[in-house]
């Protein structure tokens, strides 16, 4: 029976070892250790640049009722037992096209509120370059968990690479400043569709 050499053994156990090294450090042990979703932290009126497109928060409103905008005046407004979240936007298109980004409310408490109104939903397009949309979103919240709402704007992929999730500040530091801002709410607010415009 033929023996091997001590070098020759020698060798084929680094391959074996250097095999092994190579599947670990191949790409989805790298993915694995490394997350695809980085938070990009912003604030309300703050221009955030995605990609050369970009969008703004430009304001919160508290309101009472939501009313449909073309609604007869025998309908009733729609109420809540909590409150109306109404936050106003803008994108504006550039020549490098953003994907589309999921929008949702968190509160204070880390509970993740989606918008009321479904026929308009809650999320960022692509515009075309020189274009800007505006609009507004309406969540209802729970009025104790107002202190501290976070606007999340995450894009929708399922490609294996690193996106931004961006994670927006609304401004409301503490309770006490929410209930103010909720004892000041407005009446009502009339649900209107995103307007298109050429950017200013």
């Amino acid at each position: 029976m033929k023996l091997y050499r001590p070098v020759t053994v020698l060798v084929g156990v680094l391959f074996v070892l250097l095999g092994g090294l190579a599947r670990l450090a191949g790409p989805v042990h790298v993915y694995d250790e490394q997350p695809n979703r980085v938070t990009v932290d912003g604030v309300i009126g703050q221009k955030v640049m995605v990609k050369n497109s970009s969008f703004e928060i430009i304001r919160l409103r508290f309101v009472k009722t939501l009313v449909e905008e073309n609604a007869d005046d025998e309908d009733p407004p729609q109420a809540t037992d909590g409150i109306f979240v109404a936050v106003d936007w803008e994108v504006v298109g550039g020549s490098e096209k953003m994907l589309s980004h999921e929008v949702t409310l968190k509160g204070g408490e880390g509970t993740v509120y989606e918008a009321t109104d479904e026929t308009i939903g809650a999320s960022f397009t692509s515009r075309e370059p020189g274009f800007a949309e505006t609009g507004t979103f309406v969540f209802e919240v729970n009025p104790a968990d107002t202190a501290g709402l976070e606007l999340w704007v995450k894009p929708t992929t399922f490609w294996t690479v690193v996106v931004n999730d961006y994670r927006i500040d609304l401004g409301i530091p503490d309770q006490q400043t929410a209930d103010e801002l909720i004892a000041n709410a407005k009446p009502e607010h009339v649900l209107t569709r995103p307007v298109m415009r050429v950017a200013s």
